[in-house]
């Protein structure tokens, strides 16, 4: 009962702290859930969750040992499906030991139909890059195909790609490759499972790395960081529903990255200075790439009906900023490394806003009585509305602005923006 019902208040979360999340290909997870999800691993721990809280079926989480350490925290933390795996630093060789009963444990589970989340990469690395596959994944998918061989198990590859992990309100894809099945590498294991481990992971990493955004060079991050978002301001999308089955551009931005990949040093210096130049031109003529690519939402027809609903989107806003600026300060003063800001912010909002509805219904109790049990919908849902509504009135700003330009203005704007794109293949 904890699991689920801490599940369902992740998901409903995560669409407040994303603006989408996307499911790329989800039909290709097979129907029986004899499953282990092979997941990269770009943020702390809001990957696995983001997964888990969508699947058909609860799935089980491998988390660090030393969380584990006391009686009420191991309690708790297998009450809501997350088994420990150790390293030497947490005991030495006898607690790295110790992960033959999670091992054992999580197998189980997956021929029981509970499929088993595994960050497949082994270390969180906040990059846009797909690390080296580990030999865990393969290796306890063919543990568990050895206690059952009748039954289907697999490796469900997943990409985790962010548009911008530390960002709230950015876009999460999740991509689903093809399954692989461990009974069709039965012969090849027969003979050498080793050799049959390292095959299936190389095979991971293959189908893993056709989904992940993944800048070969480090040294070409921050141009990626900028040409992303141009990208996706080209094929915009409606902030509601919070998930959709299809992203309308990570397949292009995937696309455009590996174009990217095989740029030379020359012609990655001159994209990167083309873009400096279109930004700097954006901004004196105080417009924005977004309104750039969306010149026709700038229209009175929604600029009347943003004013329609402008009061009910005040109501969400004051109701919830109090809360929203408090765990955004308090985040800011904790979190000092970037790969665990987002995670640990979204977490932290997920305590201090049950905190927060909790007392509000209290008082609303001493007033109103029963009316108080309509507090957890009066809060979030208006304040969800001011957030897709605020989306939606800062692009029509961006976008009414264009108006404002000559026709040369905007004509050379498009130019320079359009050439950029071109470089790495992108026509719009």
């Amino acid at each position: 009962m904890i699991h689920f019902i801490l599940r369902l208040y992740c998901r409903y979360s995560l669409w407040i702290n994303f603006r989408k999340i996307y499911f790329e290909n989800r039909d290709r997870v097979p129907e029986v859930a004899t499953i282990i999800y092979g997941l990269n691993h770009p943020t702390a721990f809001i990957d696995p969750i983001a997964l888990g809280s969508h699947t058909p079926e609860p799935c089980w989480y491998m988390l660090r040992g030393d969380m584990f350490a006391n009686a009420p925290a191991r309690w708790f933390l297998q009450k809501i499906h997350n088994l420990p795996i150790y390293r030497e630093r947490d005991g030495g060789r006898a607690a790295v030991k110790r992960n033959i009963e999670t091992m054992a444990f999580s197998t189980d589970r997956v021929i029981l139909e509970e499929p088993t989340i595994i960050l497949s990469e082994g270390v969180c690395k906040h990059e846009r890059r797909l690390r080296t596959i580990q030999r865990g994944t393969a290796r306890m998918m063919f543990q568990a195909w050895k206690k059952d061989r009748a039954k289907p198990v697999c490796i469900v590859p997943v990409a985790a790609n962010y548009t911008a992990p530390n960002q709230f309100r950015s876009s999460l894809s999740l991509s689903y490759g093809e399954p692989i099945f461990a009974a069709d590498y039965s012969e090849e294991y027969k003979i050498s499972p080793r050799d049959t481990v390292d095959e299936v992971t190389a095979e991971l990493q293959r189908r893993m790395r056709e989904m992940v955004i993944h800048v070969a060079d480090p040294k070409r991050d921050k141009l990626a960081d900028k040409l992303l978002p141009i990208i996706q301001n080209s094929f915009p999308d409606k902030g509601y529903p919070p998930t959709a089955e299809k992203s309308p551009f990570t397949s292009i931005q995937h696309a455009a990255i590996e174009a990217l990949n095989e740029l030379d040093h020359v012609a990655a210096n001159s994209l990167d200075q083309s873009i400096d130049d279109y930004q700097r031109k954006l901004k004196e003529r105080d417009v924005t790439d977004s309104g750039l690519a969306n010149p026709n939402y700038g229209n009175m027809g929604r600029a009347f009906f943003l004013w329609l609903l402008g009061s009910i989107a005040m109501v969400g806003f004051l109701l919830n900023f109090p809360i929203a600026a408090f765990t955004q300060k308090q985040a800011e003063k904790k979190v000092k490394n970037a790969q665990f800001f987002g995670s640990v912010r979204w977490t932290m909002g997920l305590g201090f806003y049950l905190v927060y509805l909790i007392i509000w219904t209290a008082l609303a109790a001493i007033m109103f009585r029963w009316l108080a049990l309509f507090i957890p919908l009066v809060f979030p849902l208006p304040g969800y509305f001011f957030l897709v509504w605020f989306e939606s009135f800062k692009l029509w700003r961006e976008s009414a602005r264009i108006k404002s330009l000559t026709s040369e203005q905007r004509d050379e704007l498009l130019k320079m923006r359009n050439e950029i794109l071109a470089e790495v293949g992108v026509a719009v």
